[in-house]
């Protein structure tokens, strides 16, 4: 019988794998570097859910417009795979006041945490090597304020 992992990369937060057959889950949170999952025996396919970090909030809201970052985006879908097999894991950061934070690909912010904050970062999984061009699912940040 062929297990099924779910991946449940809420990415910004969390990433994680779980088993719809299997009472198991992986769990992925922010680190702020990459991490690796190796896909364990007899499991051959994964499904994945990915959300992408919250951009950053301005400290100081100005008159009738909130400086509020935006929500991190979502994906999910379901991904073949090999016993053994090493997949790169990427949680995105949460972008903060001014140009901090956003691990994973955010935009860059004005610097002034008063007015402005980065965006948040990427979610993503990697299958076959560690460069972009070896994402299979990506979450997209969401937009500084």
């Amino acid at each position: 019988m062929t297990k099924i992992k779910k991946l449940n990369i809420t990415l910004a937060c969390l990433f994680a794998f779980m088993a719809t057959n299997v009472s198991a889950q992986t769990t992925f949170s922010y680190t702020g570097a990459m991490q690796t999952y190796v896909v364990p025996a007899g499991v051959t396919l994964v499904n994945i859910e990915a959300s992408g970090a919250s951009g950053g909030t301005a400290t100081n809201d100005v008159g009738s417009c909130p400086n509020n970052g935006g929500r991190g985006g979502f994906a999910t879908g379901d991904l073949t795979v090999t016993p053994g097999e090493t997949l790169y894991i990427y949680v995105g950061g949460e972008g903060l006041a001014g140009n901090v934070g956003g691990w994973n690909g955010a935009g860059i912010a004005c610097g002034n945490p008063t007015t402005c904050a980065k965006g948040g970062g990427a979610s993503d999984v990697r299958q076959g090597g560690i460069g972009l061009g070896d994402r299979v699912i990506v979450a997209g940040g969401g937009g500084g304020a």
